[in-house]
């Protein structure tokens, strides 16, 4: 049996079930929808909101990044903006492909390898902290679908709220409860790193309140570029959309955002073809784009790296014995 979980724990494994799970689902949603509507919105664009989606996006990126380096400087991890910046980019890349976007945690590898544990514990504290305020704005929207799902996201508000505020208590529990075994190592770094981090700053919420304020904005402008929209109460509906990010059995979760965007916003007079895109092009805009970007950042800061390197080397070697130019 444990022998089977491992196989299935195989990356490679992994990749080719989530291949499968996502073309699966997104043949299904597509099945679903009028695809004659759908081929027709292109031309139903109002390109003023699709440009105030593209800048409350890139507002809403810019204070993810700003959050990140509130919450680093706060407990005396330096890193220059730059790099700290174009690792954040390429976080998302990688964590668009991997479980649970894991892959995220890769923004660590900007601070030195003797920071990067307690770098790790503020990475975790991050994603706990996104999901909690995700969770607290999902409450006001999962009133008007049911009175259960209202009470459930409340309780889940609450639990994870008393955990976040009180981080080194809830990691020494998890510490002691035998299924977390084989991970126990792992958990008493983090437990030793909590110790010495600052947590609980007010920049780093104000940040975080904003961000996804401007993010849900960013999603209302692609619904509002699309279709001219009544009422704006549909707004209270975005959160309980983005809290399947959470269940990434697709790659980059395709077909789930957009299935459920389209069972969700109908209730608010919005068409399910214009809610599946409208999530989709979000998901381009704050997640594919800028991770591409820091690939591509990345990738030629690489090459500059390597062609000055070889460069230097050129030079060293026609140069007499003895002599070599100076680094400075």
């Amino acid at each position: 049996m444990y022998q089977r979980v491992r196989k299935l724990l195989n990356p490679k494994v992994q990749l080719v079930l989530k291949v499968i799970a996502s073309v699966g689902l997104v043949t299904l949603l597509l099945a679903k929808l009028d695809l004659h509507y759908l081929a027709l919105l292109p031309y139903k664009i109002d390109s003023n909101y699709l440009l105030l989606a593209v800048l409350f996006t890139a507002i809403f990126v810019a204070l993810r990044i700003a959050k990140w380096r509130e919450i680093t400087i706060s407990n005396r991890l330096a890193a220059p903006v730059s790099g700290l910046s174009r690792l954040f980019l390429v976080s998302l890349a990688v964590g668009a492909v991997t479980p649970v976007r894991a892959g995220e945690i890769t923004r660590v590898v900007v601070f030195p390898s003797d920071s990067r544990a307690k770098a790790a514990a503020l990475f975790l504290y991050d994603r706990m902290a996104d999901l909690w305020f995700i969770l607290l704005c999902a409450v006001a929207g999962s009133y008007q679908i049911s009175l259960a799902l209202f009470i459930s996201l409340l309780a889940a508000t609450i639990v994870l709220g008393s955990i976040l505020f009180s981080v080194r208590s809830s990691l020494r529990v998890l510490e002691k409860v035998r299924p977390f075994d084989f991970i126990r190592e792992k958990i008493q770094s983090l437990v030793s790193a909590a110790e010495s981090v600052n947590l609980y700053t007010r920049s780093y919420w104000l940040l975080t309140m904003f961000a996804y304020v401007f993010g849900y904005l960013a999603i209302a402008a692609l619904v509002r570029s699309f279709t001219p929209v009544d009422s704006w109460w549909f707004v209270l509906l975005l959160p309980l959309i983005t809290l399947s990010n959470i269940f990434l059995v697709t790659i980059a979760g395709l077909g789930i955002r957009e299935g459920l965007a389209s069972l969700v916003l109908p209730i608010a007079g919005i068409a399910p073809e214009v809610a599946a895109t409208s999530f989709f092009l979000s998901f381009v805009l704050s997640v594919l784009l800028p991770g591409i970007i820091g690939l591509c950042w990345n990738t030629a800061l690489t090459f500059k790296k390597r062609s000055v390197a070889t460069k230097n080397d050129g030079t060293n070697a026609d140069r007499p014995p003895g002599m070599h130019s100076r680094t400075l």
